[in-house]
C-alpha cells in the first residue's frame, strides 16, 4: 500500500468525510519513542500520513501524545506499532 503524506488539516477532513477509517502509529526507525500517524482508506486501498506543513518530513509525537491525537480525531482508540529491535 502506498501512502501520501498530507497535512494534519487535510488528514482531518479526510476523517471527516469517513475516506479516512481506521488510524495507527508507526514508532520511527530514526528516531526512538517519536511516532508518526497513518490513516487507512480501506474502501480505496490508500494510505495517507500526516506530514510537517513547512517540510515533506513525517510528523512526529511523543507515546504519551497519541491518546490526544487519536481523540482530536474522533476515535477512541489507536494501535501502536514498534520499530524492530535488532
Amino acid at each position: 500500500m502506498k501512502f501520501i503524506r498530507v497535512k494534519e488539516k487535510e488528514f482531518k477532513l479526510f476523517i471527516e468525510t469517513k475516506t479516512i477509517t481506521s488510524i495507527f502509529a508507526q514508532e520511527s526507525n530514526g528516531k526512538s519513542g517519536k511516532f508518526s500517524v497513518f490513516g487507512i482508506d480501506e474502501n480505496n486501498q490508500q494510505g495517507y500520513v500526516i506530514r510537517y506543513g513547512c517540510a515533506d518530513e513525517l510528523r512526529t509525537w511523543k507515546i504519551e501524545e497519541l491518546s490526544i491525537v487519536a481523540k482530536s480525531f474522533g476515535f477512541s482508540s489507536i494501535k501502536i506499532c514498534f520499530a524492530k529491535l535488532e
